[in-house]
């Protein structure tokens, strides 16, 4: 039988892996019921304006019925060429029937903006001209 920290990792690469590749609905089957809602809003730009390229679990921690996952997750916002990085803290609770649980999740070092918007939508720039359909750059007519 697997010791509770060897169970513990397991758990948390399941559900870094269901995080990296934007399966959200899949999510809250590892979260505390308390926890969802907060960590729904945390993960909140996953997909839209985030995407996770990796994540590496980097230590497992548990004793007893908690457990501290440490993990490295490199992501991207869309419309920016830079691959930016985040170590993300989990604590997790093992339930009575053995199952581990996320708690709690926060940024302890790297790119601290993993959980933020990189740009607003009504921050954005509007363009500046209506491009033709299909245009890859604005028509100029001679003659006219």
């Amino acid at each position: 039988m697997p010791s509770a920290g060897a169970r513990l990792g397991e758990t948390a690469n399941d559900y870094l892996v269901h995080l990296r590749f934007g399966r959200t609905g899949v999510l809250p089957t590892y979260e505390k019921p308390e926890a969802r809602e907060k960590l729904a809003k945390l993960h909140g730009p996953l997909g839209s304006d985030r995407n996770v390229t990796d994540v590496e679990v980097l230590r497992v921690e548990a004793v007893e019925d908690r457990g501290t996952v440490i993990a490295q997750l490199s992501w991207y916002s869309p419309g920016e060429l830079m691959l930016r990085s985040s170590t993300v803290e989990q604590t997790w609770r093992k339930t009575s029937t053995g199952t581990w649980l996320v708690e709690d999740e926060s940024v302890v070092a790297g790119d601290a903006n993993f959980y933020t918007p990189a740009v607003a939508p009504a921050e954005r720039a509007p363009a500046t001209k209506e491009l033709g359909k299909g245009a890859r750059f604005p028509t100029v007519r001679l003659g006219n």
